[in-house]
């Protein structure tokens, strides 16, 4: 096995852990919310405050950097489309997980108008960011390899 190899196997397990665990919070949460069972909601967004910081972010750092290293180790450069947009998806997911931490630590209700105004204001600037980001992307130059 080839360390490009190695870091690939990181790379799609982590991927598999990430999405995996937050489709299986989704599936949970939704039948919590169809069944109106108050306690397994409950428990199931505490369980979400542990697995935010066990779980998602760890994995979704390990994805994030065993992807950078294979860009440096393997064929690829950060200037190809499908590499940057990745990039820029985590950057997306990262920043609505902080601002969802953020929301759930804080506990915003209706009165509190300043704060829920600043939680706004963050998350148009990083979609501001990301789009800008996106849209500076240079076209892909066409190099004749069909290798995926």
């Amino acid at each position: 096995m080839t360390f490009y190899e190695l870091l690939l196997f990181v790379h799609i397990l982590a991927a598999a852990i990430w999405f995996g665990a937050g489709f299986l919070f989704h599936v949970l949460a939704h039948r919590a919310d169809r069944t109106q069972d108050t306690v397994a909601m409950r428990r199931l967004l505490e369980d979400a405050a542990v697995l935010s910081n066990q779980l998602f972010v760890p994995a979704s750092l390990v994805v994030v950097l065993a992807g950078v290293l294979l860009v440096i180790d393997g064929p690829w450069s950060f200037g190809e489309l499908w590499i940057v947009l990745g990039l820029l998806g985590y950057a997306a997911t990262f920043a609505t997980g902080v601002l969802v931490i953020a929301v759930m630590a804080l506990k915003p209700t209706g009165d509190d108008v300043a704060l829920l105004l600043v939680l706004a204001a963050a998350f148009a600037a990083g979609a501001a960011l990301i789009f800008s980001r996106a849209q500076a992307v240079p076209a892909p130059v066409a190099s004749g390899s069909a290798s995926a």
